[in-house]
């Protein structure tokens, strides 16, 4: 599909749905995505908002979803913030990690339980 896009087969490779850009190399495809979204709040690059997952969480729980492409939404809290309070109305309390898939309505705290979710729900893989 990339050799067919851009002509050929070299990654990264960026196509930008929402205004039919294609691109190569790393360094422009940032200074694109920074220039074309980068005031935006919560720009979706082609995906509708409600397809993220949300989460309060450490970097080993980021590598998962990123291993597993996941499109996300990372809430950094700190003590007092504003991010913590939304935490704590959103799930009874502070403690992290904390996810919230918005595909399936799933909301998960305990480290373990979300990365177990993670691999059964977004991998076509048999055990």
């Amino acid at each position: 599909m990339v050799g067919r896009l851009g002509g050929r087969e070299q990654f990264p490779f960026l196509v930008d749905p929402n205004t039919g850009t294609s691109m190569y190399e790393s360094s422009d495809i940032v200074k694109y995505l920074f220039e074309q979204y980068g005031g935006k709040r919560n720009p979706s690059f082609g995906l509708l908002e409600s397809t993220l997952l949300t989460g309060w969480m450490p970097t080993l729980l980021r590598a998962a979803l990123c291993e597993l492409e996941l499109p996300y939404v990372l809430q950094s809290v700190g003590n007092g913030s504003k991010r913590a309070k939304l935490l704590y109305e959103m799930s009874g309390s502070e403690e992290v990690p904390y996810l919230v898939d918005h595909n399936t309505g799933m909301e998960i705290r305990e480290y373990k339980k979300i990365l177990s979710y993670l691999f059964q729900t977004y991998t076509s893989a048999t055990t």
